[in-house]
């Protein structure tokens, strides 16, 4: 589990350090130079850590391929589960200090994710607000997927549909206009697992306890 977990989270830095998105810039110390392309920066420890995932799957499906023949006793097969577990235990000690190190020098590019930011990924906060408006769910989707698509029709973002636009569409409060902030929509979700920043940070702490 825990290195499923530190693969996603490898591939989402990898993906965020390239050029197509530019959200961070790796520290030259966990990262090496490319053999042929000077520019290139090449994020080893994250793709050495995606990498590494698949031999604990692999160590656990070993081990798993061990149990299930056995019936409820101890047998002398059960000396086969010590190799997987010390190597996946070697492994995950090795790993974490190095992973931990290059996370905590990640340089982040606030302006670049900001400017990233499509109107439309907040087209399920126009449900919401439709909904808190007495809207039935079911046309409140219905109504801001026609939304989006007036916008991609105008090529226009979806928050500068003009209030001409939206009455087409039976939403007539002026207030719609406001529900396209990334920055609310993020404090709005403030349930136990969401992205608010104290739910963030609630979870954070409850996670620092488990492994404390």
């Amino acid at each position: 589990t825990v290195g499923v977990h530190l693969s996603k989270l490898a591939e989402a830095v990898i993906l965020f350090t390239t050029a197509e998105f530019g959200f961070f810039t790796l520290s030259d110390a966990y990262s090496t130079g490319s053999s042929l392309m000077p520019q290139k920066k090449n994020p080893d420890v994250f793709e050495l850590t995606r990498g590494k995932a698949g031999t604990l799957i692999g160590l656990l499906v070993g081990l798993l391929a061990t149990l299930k023949g056995l019936p409820s006793t101890y047998d002398k097969d059960l000396q086969e589960d010590k190799v997987p577990v010390f190597q996946a235990t070697d492994t995950l000690l090795a790993l974490l200090p190095v992973l931990a190190g290059a996370l905590d020098t990640i340089t982040l590019h606030p302006a670049r994710m900001r400017a990233a930011i499509d109107p439309a990924m907040l087209a399920t906060d126009l449900a919401d607000f439709l909904v808190k408006k007495g809207v039935p769910f079911r046309e409140a989707h219905a109504t801001a997927g026609k939304a989006v698509r007036l916008a991609i029709e105008k090529e226009t973002p979806l928050d500068q549909l003009t209030m001409a636009d939206w009455q087409t569409l039976g939403v007539t409060d002026p207030a719609v206009t406001q529900v396209f902030d990334p920055q609310k929509s993020i404090e709005t979700r403030n349930a136990l697992g969401g992205t608010a920043p104290d739910a963030v940070k609630y979870q954070l702490e409850q996670a620092k306890a488990i492994v404390a």
